[in-house]
């Protein structure tokens, strides 16, 4: 089966580049080995992003923002900067006061279920859903690549957007140089007593790094990053001493903090 492009990947960004493709005209297969039901109702993992007024324009120009996603957003009107035990904050505002927000934050699950839901209604866009790409190669006239079915792909292009430890890039001998911290980051949900202002803070604790991003009513989303050894103990935690020890943590700007999900490593 021939393609003008093929896209390995129907996460975020391998989907809104299958819908601007869509656009343009291009015969495009969007590849994903997980089943479509997967990624259908993506399941919630603790994530939730900020977007950009840029980002917000991509999705505008996809026809995703307005039809549905925008009702999943908290805006974000400002930010703060803590460094250490520092009294002192930088602060970060609204470019334009006529902008209502500086970003807005959303759960990852959102930005995927509603990107599959305008995917699926591209007239130029396969969808084929899980086939793990066996091969892949390239000459100069065409990519071609190989599912596990034994069906058989080519197109002009073919996109590996299968994330940044992309087994495709791999396979296609292309290097990368990657850094590993030995961080890991601990995302949760929490409620808490005093509003948040809709203000998203970052505390630069020596050693651990905690943000606290607004979310709707008075929860928030919980970003814990800290030394990989020290991530187990975090998670034994009781929900109680979890609790306690990120309002602690936080100077208790929040008032009491409960936890209310799943904690997410």
């Amino acid at each position: 089966m021939n393609y003008d492009v093929i896209i390995i990947g129907a996460g975020p960004a391998g989907q809104s580049l299958a819908c601007r493709l869509n656009d343009a005209g291009l015969k495009v297969a969007l590849l994903e080995k997980q089943p479509e039901t997967a990624i259908a109702a993506p399941q919630y993992d603790g994530r939730e992003i900020a977007l950009t007024h840029l980002s917000v324009k991509i999705l505008n120009k996809l026809d995703v923002w307005k039809n549905g996603m925008q009702q999943h957003a908290t805006e974000m009107l400002g930010a703060r900067v803590i460094d250490g035990t520092s009294d002192h904050t930088l602060a970060f505002e609204r470019p334009d006061q006529q902008l209502d927000a500086l970003g807005y934050m959303f759960a990852n699950q959102w930005i995927r279920q509603h990107l599959f839901e305008r995917t699926k209604t591209l007239t130029n866009v396969e969808l084929i859903c899980g086939q793990s790409v066996s091969d892949v190669r390239t000459n100069k006239e065409q990519g071609v690549v190989c599912l596990e079915d034994g069906r058989i792909l080519t197109a002009s292009l073919v996109i590996a957007a299968d994330s940044r430890f992309s087994q495709i890039r791999r396979m296609m001998g292309i290097s990368a140089e990657m850094n590993d911290f030995a961080r890991v980051a601990i995302v949760c949900r929490m409620k808490h007593e005093k509003p948040h202002q809709q203000l998203a803070w970052e505390c630069f604790h020596y050693g651990r790094t905690l943000a606290i991003l607004p979310l709707s009513d008075n929860e928030c989303s919980a970003v814990i990053t800290l030394p990989a050894d020290q991530a187990a103990a975090v998670q034994e935690m009781s929900e109680t001493e979890f609790s306690a020890d990120v309002q602690r943590r936080f100077g208790s700007r929040l008032g009491n903090m409960e936890l209310i999900s799943e904690r997410y490593a």
